[in-house]
Formats: C-alpha cells, structure tokens, sequence
C-alpha cells in the first residue's frame, strides 16, 4: 500500500527499513482513511523517513518513539513540523499500547507548544 501513496523507491526501502516499517503501510492506509491528500500524505511520509532516519541513527526503537521525538526536538530549533508527524504515528499506534502513548502523547503535545 506504500508504494500507491509514495513514488521514490529509496525513501520506501528507507519507510520499510526504518523503525517504523512494520507498521507503514497501515500508517499510510490510515492517512488515506482520514482524507489527507496525495501530496499531503506523500510529504508526512518523507518526513517521518527522516525522524526514523534519525531515530535509527541516535538507535531508538518504535516503542522509544516518545522519547525520541523529546531528543530530537532539542536538536532542531523548528521541532513542530517533525512532531506533527510523529503526534499522528502515536494516534495510529495508540490503540496498541493506550495507557503509555496516551500519557505520553500529552506530555509531547505540551512540549511542542513551548
């Protein structure tokens, strides 16, 4: 399903490869399910290669992703972009795992505004 939404098979082998690949497609089908666009979609996809990208580099798992995201976003003076991305792979990922992601979803979306 990846590959409907995203055309670069580099950026798709970085998705599967990533942290996040057991749950891209459905990440992506989710997207599509809420209405975003195709350029929408295909620009939240790259971007969250690169927080994966980075995650992998700084080697957190998916199950860090939190806490991934609170590093990170010291790193970048501009962290809302990147957080917005990863606030919807929490929502997919939520339901799997509700009382830490719920907890913690709160805390990012705290951060992110400061």
């Amino acid at each position: 399903m990846l590959e409907k939404h995203l055309q670069t098979p580099v950026t798709i082998k970085r998705l599967r490869d990533g942290v996040a690949g057991p749950h891209i497609d459905e990440f992506a089908v989710w997207m599509h399910s809420k209405g975003f666009k195709p350029v929408v979609l295909e620009l939240r996809l790259r971007s969250l290669a690169a927080l994966t990208d980075w995650m992998a580099n700084h080697r957190y798992s998916l199950s860090e992703l939190i806490t991934a995201i609170e590093a990170c976003k010291r790193e970048l003076e501009k962290g809302r972009k990147l957080g917005s991305r990863a606030l919807m792979l929490i929502q997919l990922l939520r339901p799997q795992n509700s009382s830490h992601f719920c907890k913690r979803k709160v805390f990012l979306k705290n951060q992110l505004r400061n």
